[in-house]
């Protein structure tokens, strides 16, 4: 893939995980200054909600793939659920260390685990690359 395809392809991502990240944060804000749940405890929960706007985003719109549901949605699944793990470490760290406000915190989060997903997605979850087959006459 070229540069410039790259570039385009990031220019893709970011829209749909933007758009994902301000479902998260829209959701985080709701459930801790409405439900009172703690930040740690609204994010994932927020998480599920922004996760099929991601999902379906970036099939359709970021990496352009054919590949069937059943073989992607599984991938971009853990991908996201490892890009959750990251997330909320960073969230962690940027409240309770740092002492950020947790939506200047959850903003740091989402674009540090937003890196990770898109490599993930680009080079594994998501790719329009063919899988390689391998056959037992090599």
């Amino acid at each position: 893939m070229t540069l410039k395809k790259t570039i385009e392809q990031l220019t893709r991502f970011s829209c749909v995980g933007g758009t994902a990240a301000i479902i998260n944060l829209a959701l985080v804000a709701l459930l801790v200054e409405n439900v009172h749940l703690s930040p740690l405890l609204a994010n994932p929960i927020a998480f599920i909600g922004a996760f099929s706007a991601s999902y379906t985003g970036h099939y359709h719109f970021t990496f352009k793939t054919n590949k069937p549901h059943k073989k992607t949605l599984p991938r971009f699944l853990l991908t996201s659920v490892l890009g959750l793990c990251i997330n909320e470490t960073f969230l962690t760290i940027g409240i309770h260390i740092w002492h950020l406000h947790y939506l200047i915190a959850l903003l740091c989060a989402l674009i540090i685990a937003g890196m990770c997903v898109f490599l993930l997605g680009k080079h594994w979850s998501l790719s329009h690359e063919k899988t390689p087959v391998y056959t037992l006459d090599g």
